[in-house]
């Protein structure tokens, strides 16, 4: 090879400088300001760990996206293939570019902690401690896998950034997807967000975001704080409205089956305001008792462990017998489906 004649990389700084430049060029883009408000675990490139110096990535939130679209769109479509072609329109695929461009900025350095940290007070049990003890009290049931490490680093405390750029590209003839769904940036912002106002309430950033940990708030998207209970039902009916979504009820999911989860059409709410970490608290207690019901048992009532014991065949001599006895041999999993 010719070394002399070889073509050389640019160098990064300048790569830095000119993403930077064309950023603050483009008139089609909007800022949100996001905080994290409870322990975030992971979100970095190697999974299940915190990335210390970028622990929030544009390329997870582009995921988040994808998905809390589905759910704000998705029961407007019949099939998989439609609800597909309408979201590569939007997000792209390996074929056709995406029309949305979103990178994160931090100005301010995270609070970052060992995760046995955050359950030093969990010997100390509600009724025997005043309130304000509490308020760093965080619910085992969500957090417990990373307790026990002390090699795992949680991200408390941050607020970033997240740019907003949209394109006005429409998909052309050597594309294989060429639809031309959301013909000006209007349409294309309302369903992005849609996603975004989605994802920041009821979503999360990083790992086990279902149980509450690494959620956010935003003001752009967030209900206001200390607002009455009524107000919260309102706010969820009118965002519906503004961003013309068509959710189903709870019973209409349940019959349809699309095979993609999508919003519902109600919310429940919590009566009264109480400080963030006892409200995640009450509700990780609701659900916990919730996924394992032993009803007075010393074992689960749901099916699933029956259900292997039966599958397999393998079962200890206490646990031959389902539980209850009523039950009769049966295999449901219902607590995945």
């Amino acid at each position: 090879m010719n070394y002399k004649n070889r073509i050389l990389p640019p160098e990064l700084k300048d790569v830095k400088e000119n993403l930077i430049s064309g950023r603050k060029q483009s008139k089609e883009k909007k800022p949100y300001e996001i905080k994290i408000v409870t322990p975030m675990f992971g979100g970095g490139n190697e999974p299940g760990e915190l990335d210390e110096t970028f622990p929030v990535r544009s390329s997870s939130i582009r995921g988040h996206l994808r998905f809390w679209w589905r759910a704000t769109r998705g029961a407007a479509f019949q099939d998989v293939k439609e609800l597909r072609r309408h979201e590569v329109a939007i997000f792209g695929d390996t074929h056709s570019p995406s029309r949305v461009k979103i990178w994160v900025e931090s100005r301010h350095k995270p609070e970052i902690t060992d995760a046995r940290e955050i359950d030093k007070n969990k010997q100390v049990r509600p009724g025997k401690e005043p309130a304000y003890r509490f308020k760093n009290f965080l619910p085992l049931y969500a957090v417990f896998p990373y307790t026990s490490n002390n090699k795992v680093r949680t991200l408390r405390k941050l607020t970033f950034t997240l740019y907003v750029q949209y394109s006005d590209y429409i998909p052309t003839a050597k594309d294989k997807v060429q639809d031309n769904l959301f013909p000006d940036i209007e349409a294309l912002k309302k369903e992005v967000e849609a996603a975004l106002w989605a994802w920041i309430n009821f979503g999360g950033i990083g790992n086990r975001t279902r149980r509450g940990c690494g959620s956010l708030f935003s003001e752009s998207f967030s209900p206001k704080l200390g607002e009455k209970y009524a107000s919260y039902t309102d706010w969820y009916e009118k965002k519906q409205l503004e961003y013309g979504l068509k959710l189903l009820s709870c019973e209409e999911i349940g019959e349809l089956g699309q095979g993609w989860p999508t919003l519902p059409e109600e919310i429940h709410i919590q009566t009264y305001d109480r400080d963030l970490t006892l409200a995640w608290k009450k509700v990780i207690e609701i659900y916990k008792n919730f996924r394992a019901f032993k009803a007075g048992y010393k074992r689960s009532m749901w099916p699933e462990a029956d259900s292997l014991r039966l599958i397999t065949g393998m079962a200890e001599g206490r646990h031959k017998d389902p539980l209850p006895e009523d039950k009769g041999k049966c295999i449901a999993f219902p607590r995945a489906e």
